[in-house]
C-alpha cells in the first residue's frame, strides 16, 4: 500500500512538472481507486472535472469508509489542480451529511482541498430521521455513531489520506468548518479528536438537549393554551413594537438590537384593552402569556434547564419557527425538536411532541443512551488547546433555534476548565462571537455575511487572534465588526453608522 502510495504522488509530480495535459490529469485522478489506498474505505468513482463557472479544475473523489461494523460513511472529496495547500471538512445542516458541491465551491475557488460525508446515511431530507431506528422501540446504533461522532472523524482521516496520495505531501493546516449539526461536528472534533484540525470553526452548535426540549416547549406555550397562539399579521405588531423600545439603546437606530440582553421590553403594552378584539393591533391576555414564557424560558422544578430565554429582537423569524408555514404547520421548531426526540427518546416516529411532560420527563430525555453521540458538552477541550488548536464559536445573537445563551454557557464552563491546565489565556485559543440580530446560520436583520475561515487562516497562519471580524449584508450598505465575548460593536459617537470602522469592540452592558 505505501508503494502504491509513492508511485501514485511521485507520478503525479512529474505530470504536473511537464505541465501534462488533461488526459494525463485524469488518469492520475483515477489511480486513486487503486484498492487499499486508503484504510477502511472503498473508492467507488475518481474524475477530474474541468474548470468551469468560476471553479478550478479538480479531481473528485467519491468513496466510502467503513471502520467500524456495520458503517457506511459516503465521502466526496474535491482536490484542485491549484492547490494551496490546505484542507478543509465540512459539516452537515439538521439531521443530513452534506457533500454537494454549491457548499465546498467557495472553498474550492480558494485553493482548499475539500470534503464532505453523508453522515453515514442515505437521508437527504434535513428533517427526516427514518434512518434512525431499525423498527420501533430500536435504535441504529451504527449509523447513529456515524452521524454524532464518526463521520466528522472519517472526514479527517480520508480526507487527509487522499491529499496525500493525489498531492505526494500531507497538508500544510487542516481546518474544520460548520454550523447547526456541523457546528456540532466540529465541537465533538476538539473534544474527542484532537489531533484532527488545527482550527475548528463551529457556528450555532446544536450540541444541547436544550436545543429539542425548547423547540418542543415553545411550541406548548403557543398550542397547549386555547387561544394562545399569535397569529402572522400579529408577528410584525410584536417585532415593531421590541424595535421602538429597544432598537436606540445602543445609541444606533439599524432595525436590530445589538445587545438583545438589555432589552426588557413587556408584551404587556400591546395588550388588547378592554372592547378591543386580538389582532393586528394588539394580542389578548393568552397571546401575551405565551409571549412573556417565550422571553423567560423555563427551568422546572429539578432545577433542569428546558428551555432559554427567547432573546427579544428575533421576532422577525417567529412566523415560520413557531406560528407554522405551509411544509410545516406547526412551526420549524417543534418539527425539528419533535423529530429528533421522536426518535432518539422515545424511537416512535409517531409520537406527539406536544405531549412532552417538561416537569417529569427532562431528567430522562437527558440520561438516554443516545446523548453520548450526539451531545458534545464535555468542556475540558485542553489537550486540543495544548496541541495548539484553535477554536472560533459563533451564533446568531437572534438564533429562535439553537440558543446563543447555550454556547455562551459552554463557553464560560469551558474557559473555566481549560484554563487551569495550560499556561496561556484561553481566548489565545478560544473565541466567541456573537452576532446581532443574526438568525439561525444566517438571515435576520443583523449583518450576516462574513469570513470566519480568512479569521482562523490569520490565527493558525500568522499567530493573528481575532479581535473583530467584519459583517456585512446583502443589499445593504451597513457594515459591523462582529466582537469577541464578553465585548460588543459599540459606536464610537461620531462618523458613518454605516461604516463598521466607526465601531469599537467595548465591554457588554450588561454582560450575560
Amino acid at each position: 500500500m505505501h508503494t502504491q502510495r509513492k508511485a501514485v504522488a511521485a507520478g503525479l509530480a512529474l505530470v504536473l512538472a511537464a505541465g501534462a495535459s488533461h488526459t494525463a490529469l485524469a488518469a492520475e485522478c483515477a489511480a486513486l481507486m487503486q484498492p487499499g489506498l486508503v484504510a477502511d474505505t472503498t473508492v467507488s468513482a475518481a474524475r477530474d472535472v474541468a474548470a468551469a463557472d468560476g471553479l478550478p479544475a479538480y479531481c473528485q473523489v467519491e468513496a466510502t469508509n467503513s471502520s467500524a461494523p456495520g458503517s457506511k460513511i459516503f465521502t466526496v472529496t474535491r482536490l484542485p489542480q491549484d492547490w494551496n495547500g490546505k484542507f478543509l471538512a465540512v459539516g452537515g445542516s439538521g439531521f443530513a451529511g452534506d457533500t454537494k458541491l454549491e457548499t465546498m465551491a467557495p472553498a474550492l475557488k480558494r485553493g482548499y482541498a475539500t470534503i464532505g460525508t453523508n453522515m453515514g446515511h442515505t437521508g437527504t431530507e434535513s428533517l427526516g430521521m427514518d434512518w434512525m431506528i431499525t423498527e420501533k422501540g430500536k435504535l441504529n446504533e451504527v449509523v447513529l455513531a456515524d452521524f454524532g461522532e464518526r463521520a466528522a472523524h472519517v472526514s479527517a482521516v480520508v480526507g487527509k489520506a487522499l491529499v496525500k496520495a493525489y498531492y505526494g505531501r500531507a497538508q500544510s493546516q487542516s481546518y474544520w468548518q460548520g454550523c447547526s449539526t456541523g457546528g456540532r461536528q466540529g465541537m465533538t472534533e476538539s473534544q474527542r479528536h484532537p489531533d484532527d484540525f488545527d482550527g475548528i470553526i463551529a457556528g450555532a452548535p446544536v450540541f444541547s438537549w436544550v436545543l429539542y426540549s425548547q423547540s418542543i416547549q415553545r411550541a406548548q406555550f403557543f398550542r397547549n393554551t386555547p387561544g394562545a397562539l399569535i397569529t402572522d399579521e400579529q408577528v410584525p405588531l410584536i417585532r415593531d413594537a421590541v424595535l421602538a423600545a429597544c432598537d436606540g439603546l445602543d445609541g444606533v437606530k439599524d432595525g436590530y438590537l445589538t445587545n438583545p440582553l438589555a432589552c426588557r421590553w413587556d408584551p404587556a403594552e400591546i395588550e388588547c384593552k378592554e372592547g378591543q378584539a386580538a389582532g393586528a393591533q394588539c394580542l389578548s391576555a393568552e397571546q401575551a402569556g405565551a409571549v412573556r414564557k417565550l422571553y423567560a424560558g423555563y427551568v422546572n422544578p429539578q432545577g433542569l434547564t428546558v428551555s432559554d430565554p427567547t432573546l427579544r429582537g428575533g421576532e422577525g423569524d417567529w412566523k415560520m419557527r413557531f406560528v407554522g408555514i405551509p411544509p410545516l404547520p406547526k412551526g420549524l421548531n417543534v418539527h425539528f425538536g419533535g423529530v429528533a426526540t421522536a426518535y432518539l427518546y422515545k424511537q416512535d416516529p409517531q409520537w406527539d411532541p406536544l405531549s412532552f411532560d417538561p416537569d417529569t420527563e427532562m431528567a430522562e430525555l437527558l440520561k438516554i443512551k443516545a446523548s453520548q453521540y450526539i451531545i458534545p458538552d464535555n468542556p475540558d477541550i485542553a489537550p486540543f488547546v495544548k496541541r495548539g488548536g484553535k477554536l472560533l464559536l459563533w451564533h446568531g445573537f437572534n438564533d429562535s433555534g439553537p440558543s446563543a445563551l447555550q454556547t455562551l454557557g459552554y463557553y464560560k464552563a469551558m474557559e473555566a476548565t481549560v484554563a487551569p491546565q495550560v499556561d496561556a489565556p484561553v481566548t489565545d485559543s478560544v473565541r466567541y462571537f456573537l452576532a446581532p440580530g443574526v438568525g439561525h446560520c444566517g438571515g435576520g436583520a443583523g449583518p450576516d455575511r462574513f469570513d470566519m475561515l480568512t479569521a482562523m487562516e490569520n490565527w493558525v497562519e500568522k499567530g493573528e487572534a481575532p479581535e473583530r471580524i467584519v459583517a456585512s449584508k446583502k443589499d445593504s450598505p451597513i457594515t459591523r465588526p462582529l466582537c469577541p465575548y464578553p465585548t460588543i460593536a459599540t459606536y464610537k459617537g461620531s462618523g458613518d453608522t454605516n461604516d463598521a470602522a466607526n465601531f469599537d469592540c467595548a465591554p457588554m452592558s450588561p454582560a450575560e
